[in-house]
């Protein structure tokens, strides 16, 4: 078996507290959540590494079922211990830019991708204003910002007004991410409101819209690699630009999978939405 790279799911805090932001399409809502256990987490970290080396992992992605970095501590310290793979974490930047001096600390524990939730175009502005995107670079790490493509972003708005805005911020890399319902949802009333919300609020049409604007505006000279699973960055005046049709992984090759996922819950999966998936 091989993994393009290990996702860790960050543990949240013992108070308990998840996120800091109510998405109103929170795909965690409706995958649904685990019981964490961060003493089998710690326990399990020595037998990831092990599994990453020998299927050949490349990167290695902190995240959560909420807001990874309301958990710092945990963040810090699991980071630590992959320091020698490229590290990414995803974040939807509300604490960080609260807490810019945070940043050297994530820079200090092997940082390297900074990856920015975004789904309104005032959360760019904002983030400017608070010096976050500037701060990042200034640590020398990437800033990645990764655009929810919602009617949250004005409908009137095509890619290219979007891309003028980001290019005028500190910005080394933009994700558009379609936002769709999981083929598999928990049956809670949390994730039929999200699953709603997303068919009222989502037109897949406007995605693949901008998609095709997109390709416009690059050509196969301006291709820079074609990631493993598949979807393709180009460099559109000097930063780098990728679309991404799916938010989780929900199927896999047997033999070569996207992610191995290391849970809250201290063990490892190669699924998000199948606890049959377990390794151990």
């Amino acid at each position: 078996m091989k993994a393009q790279n290990l996702t860790i799911s960050i543990p949240p805090k013992e108070d308990g507290k998840i996120c800091d932001k109510n998405c109103e399409y929170c795909i965690s809502r409706m995958t649904g959540y685990i019981p964490y256990d961060y003493n089998m987490f710690l326990r399990n970290i020595e037998k990831v590494k092990t599994v990453s080396e020998a299927t050949a992992v490349s990167a290695v992605l902190l995240t959560g079922k909420g807001e990874p970095l309301l958990n710092f501590k945990a963040v810090t310290e699991i980071s630590s211990h992959f320091r020698v793979y490229p590290l990414e974490i995803q974040t939807n930047g509300l604490w960080l830019s609260k807490n810019l001096m945070a940043i050297s600390q994530l820079k200090a524990c092997g940082m390297d991708v900074v990856s920015i939730s975004i789904d309104e175009i005032a959360q760019l502005y904002n983030f400017e204003a608070l010096e976050l995107f500037k701060t990042i670079r200034d640590h020398g790490l990437t800033v990645r910002v990764c655009l929810n493509l919602t009617d949250k972003i004005d409908r009137a708005m095509d890619f290219k007004s979007v891309f003028d805005i980001i290019k005028s911020m500190d910005i080394d890399q933009v994700l558009v991410r379609n936002i769709m319902v999981p083929f598999i949802c928990t049956d809670t009333n949390g994730a039929k409101e999200a699953a709603r919300w997303i068919t009222r609020n989502v037109n897949p049409a406007r995605y693949e819209w901008w998609y095709k604007e997109f390709n416009k505006l690059v050509s196969e000279k301006d291709l820079i690699r074609v990631l493993p699973h598949g979807a393709k960055v180009y460099d559109l005046d000097g930063i780098g630009v990728s679309f991404s049709d799916y938010c989780i992984q929900e199927a896999n090759n047997t033999e070569d999978i996207r992610s191995l996922i290391f849970l809250e819950d201290g063990h490892l999966y190669t699924a998000w939405d199948k606890m049959s998936s377990r390794l151990f």
